[in-house]
């Protein structure tokens, strides 16, 4: 197995008639088999992949407190997947666990800006 990724479309619920979206999960252990077979699973399969997934990385970035790049995935993985509450507890979480890191924080607040939603309630923002 290589490290890989999973690529995968996932239906928004709030409308079933828009195009799915494109979803990649990085990092993934992952080999070519189990990515087309991700590819044949049926929508609500996929879904359950992905948020196990998902669920296991927001376990690991607990375990491991300061990696902010796993951090950084969880909170984009759950805006991709149109979970935005999700996303911001996920801000949250990983604001308490890199608080004595200002480089780490600020990573935090560009992928914050890039996603368009300025700083997250309570934020502090590390000088």
């Amino acid at each position: 197995m290589h490290r890989g990724s999973i690529c995968c479309e996932v239906r928004s619920p709030a409308s079933s008639a828009a195009p799915p979206a494109r979803v990649r999960l990085a990092g993934s252990s992952v080999d070519a088999s189990d990515d087309q077979a991700a590819v044949q699973l049926s929508p609500e399969q996929r879904k359950a992949m992905i948020e196990g997934m998902v669920t296991r990385l927001r376990s690991g970035c607990i375990a491991t407190g300061a990696d902010v790049d796993g951090w950084l995935r969880l909170v984009r993985s759950y805006m991709v997947l149109g979970e935005p509450d999700k996303a911001r507890a996920a801000i949250v979480d990983a604001r308490r666990a890199l608080a004595g890191d200002a480089v780490k924080l600020r990573r935090l607040d560009d992928l914050l800006r890039g996603l368009g939603s300025g700083k997250a309630e309570g934020q502090r923002t590390a000088q």
